[in-house]
């Protein structure tokens, strides 16, 4: 009884649960280099929505070594580019898509200014951005929301980034989404292993 009760419990905090991500400087470029890049980010993790159980600062150190571990973990355990496929083979991109409509955007300023080497690169990347945006912004309120995204046309890996906001979303949002990647990435995990299986059978029948 006690056990049933404390899983409840844990239920009930994680269904009630919100996550507030406040951008209060997000600022990166490599163009002029004339200010440093500064970051300053909050999360904070509220019970009930309400109350503040949890609070993490991210400056300019942090950040990278979370950056660091990310790309790490990520190149480690996932193959990005498999899981996207996967995911948009899938009858649950849909239903990621429902959850991602469910980040509440309170306040944005989003600034980018970006150049590769590959003008046609460069054009698909800006306008996959703008893409997202109008899909996360959607039923958004347009109140104290401003974005632009500018193209920079030269041989040159470049950017200049201006991100300011405040955005949350309930705790099961987001562990709905980390589980539906999770389960792409081990389902293409799988596929591979069949196929890898198939190919070793087929070289012994051959033999």
């Amino acid at each position: 009884m006690i056990v049933f009760l404390i899983i409840l419990l844990i239920l009930v905090l994680i269904i009630t649960s919100k996550v507030q991500i406040n951008f209060k400087e997000l600022y990166l470029e490599n163009i002029s280099k004339e200010k440093p890049k500064s970051i300053n980010v909050v999360v904070t993790l509220k019970v009930l929505s309400i109350f503040p159980i949890l609070k993490i600062t991210l400056n300019n150190k942090r950040a990278e070594k979370l950056i660091y571990a990310l790309k790490a973990s990520a190149k480690k355990n996932m193959k990005m580019a498999k899981i996207k496929e996967n995911l948009r083979n899938s009858k649950n991109i849909d239903k990621v898509k429902k959850h991602l409509k469910k980040f509440k955007i309170e306040k944005l300023y989003f600034d980018l200014q970006l150049g590769t080497k590959d003008v046609i690169l460069t054009t698909i990347i800006i306008t996959a951005i703008s893409i997202l945006m109008g899909f996360l912004l959607a039923k958004q309120e347009k109140r104290n929301i401003y974005y632009k995204f500018t193209p920079i046309y030269i041989s040159e890996n470049v950017y200049h980034l201006i991100f300011k906001g405040i955005i949350s979303v309930n705790l099961v949002h987001i562990i709905y989404i980390l589980f539906m990647l999770k389960i792409a990435n081990k389902r293409k995990e799988s596929d591979n292993f069949g196929k890898t299986s198939n190919r070793k059978f087929n070289a012994n029948c051959n033999v």
